[in-house]
């Protein structure tokens, strides 16, 4: 082991991910499961969203094949991570996206963030 140390904040981070085999499965990773599991509410429309593909939602698959660019064309979806938890530099606690997906596509294998707005967008990132 080095002599780096980890951060307070960074070792409140997971590096491991709860496998789920249905919708309701995604609750348990929510910050605040009482407040946002709620029909209507974007965490819980996501869940249902990308649990029922099975993969790249047709919603996601639009988006990359619109963007016309060439990475996303032929996107293969390898695993996700809902709710995944990224540090940010000089931040007091972690973004947390709605989920975390590496694909294959193009030249090579890739990585994206997406979250859900409200049923208004999704933003990829």
């Amino acid at each position: 082991m080095g002599s780096q140390r980890q951060s307070q904040y960074e070792s409140t981070l997971s590096r491991f991910f709860v496998p789920v085999s249905e919708p309701e499965d995604w609750k348990l990773l929510l910050a605040k499961p009482d407040r946002h599991w709620k029909t209507g509410y974007s965490a819980k429309a996501f869940a249902y969203c990308w649990q029922n593909a099975n993969g790249f939602p047709e919603s996601v698959r639009n988006v990359f094949k619109k963007s016309e660019i060439e990475l996303f064309q032929d996107a293969e979806f390898l695993i996700a991570f809902h709710e995944h938890k990224v540090p940010l530099p000089g931040g007091r606690r972690p973004s947390q996206s709605d989920i975390w997906a590496l694909a294959m596509g193009g030249d090579g294998s890739w990585w994206t963030d997406l979250n859900y707005s409200g049923g208004q967008s999704v933003r990829i990132f």
